[in-house]
């Protein structure tokens, strides 16, 4: 699929993760920048993907549409339960 070994091997990995350790990854992200502004945060979190999709030469689209799958894949396609408590838990400590 990758032209490169190092993005078919993540690509691989990426497949094999469940949405709980994907979910547990985006929480411990989230608190990292939650004090940031943020515009800060949006556009640091943006920029920190486009490094690490050149990075690993990975595409965006497969990225993003993997990760769209693991948080709307619940029933009726709405948010997953892990994904929903990351949403409560911005809504709720980040006061948004």
């Amino acid at each position: 699929m990758y032209k490169n070994k190092t993005a078919d091997l993540i690509y691989e990995q990426m497949l094999k993760t469940t949405p709980k350790q994907v979910s547990q990854a985006a929480l411990r992200i989230m608190n990292s920048v939650q004090t940031d502004k943020v515009s800060n945060q949006m556009l640091g979190l943006g920029a920190a993907f486009i490094c690490m999709l050149h990075q690993y030469g990975l595409n965006h689209v497969d990225v993003l549409g993997m990760a769209d799958n693991m948080v709307y894949s619940g029933e009726n396609n709405n948010m997953t339960p892990d994904f929903k408590a990351l949403q409560n838990f911005m809504k709720n400590e980040w006061e948004i």
